[in-house]
């Protein structure tokens, strides 16, 4: 983290050390189901899409963020945008769990 942080120091706007300062949060909310890491994965993931769009593994990890939070209109929202840059991080699992609970 204190590497991320020195990085962002010295250029806030990068969305890949965002998106991986983020992914470090999400982790933090697997292991403690704490709703605070959560939503700062959620902020900085969206910052970093805000940057760049076209970043699949962001697009991706905004839906996973957002099926977490139980936010589906958002985990399909970039799901497909996900898809529509191809889709590469996405796998058949993610695909059946986010189907299974999160109806269209």
């Amino acid at each position: 983290m204190e590497q991320y942080n020195d990085g962002l120091s010295l250029n806030p706007d990068n969305p890949r050390l965002l998106t991986d300062k983020a992914t470090i949060y999400m982790s933090s909310f697997r292991k403690n189901k704490d709703s605070t890491a959560l939503n700062t994965a959620i902020e900085l993931f969206s910052k970093s899409y805000a940057i760049d769009s076209k970043n699949q593994n962001t697009t991706f990890k905004l839906s996973v963020a957002y099926f977490e939070s139980k936010h589906c209109e958002n985990a399909w929202k970039f799901y497909d945008l996900c898809k529509e840059l191809g889709g590469k991080p996405i796998s058949s699992n993610y695909t059946a769990a986010l189907k299974e609970n999160c109806q269209r």
